[in-house]
């Protein structure tokens, strides 16, 4: 029984790897932009300045993560993957972290204002 190529295989998985990965940060991205807009709706009839300062956070980070992180995080995770390296880049999640940590609480903040 003959083997299948190996290299074949593996740049398959990597292709495969690296695009899972894109669609995860799409996926990440379009979220974001989704709770900017349910946010900013949320914040509408509050009489502050502030209440844009959390939807507009989610929403250029939305944005960003959709349209340029997706994209360079491709190419990152294919590079890294043929290379041998690993694909994670821990303070570009732990500054993604902070950023959805911060906006999130801000809104939960104008969520429960606006309700009450």
């Amino acid at each position: 029984m003959s083997r299948p190529d190996r290299d074949a295989d593996t740049l398959h998985d990597e292709g495969a790897q690296a695009e899972r990965t894109a669609l995860s940060w799409q996926r990440t991205g379009l979220s974001l932009l989704g709770a900017g807009i349910v946010v900013l709706h949320a914040g509408d009839e509050l009489d502050t300045p502030l209440r844009l300062v959390p939807a507009l956070l989610l929403l250029a980070t939305g944005a960003l993560v959709t349209g340029v992180g997706a994209p360079v995080r491709y190419r990152e995770t294919l590079r890294d993957l043929r290379s041998g390296r690993s694909p994670v880049r821990m303070p570009l999640l732990l500054a993604l972290s902070l950023v959805v940590t911060v906006s999130a609480l801000a809104a939960v903040g104008i969520v429960v204002v606006h309700a009450v």
